[in-house]
């Protein structure tokens, strides 16, 4: 479970999302949730997206 994360303005936030992927990857949840201010969602800011995206298993993302 991940929390306002602000992808598109905050500072590391690549690498904190990176991280947190990675770390997901090898625990083997079941699922994630991210529980909102996740990202701006512009072309600009699409890698956030993809990275999310990289985590093989269900992933929830929760508007807010």
């Amino acid at each position: 479970m991940c929390s306002d994360a602000y992808l598109s303005h905050m500072h590391h936030s690549e690498y904190r999302m990176n991280t947190f992927i990675g770390r997901m990857k090898n625990a083997t949840p079941d699922f994630i949730i991210e529980l909102g201010d996740f990202a701006t969602p512009a072309h600009e800011y699409k890698h956030p997206f993809d990275i999310w995206n990289s985590f093989p298993s269900d992933k929830y993302p929760i508007l807010g």
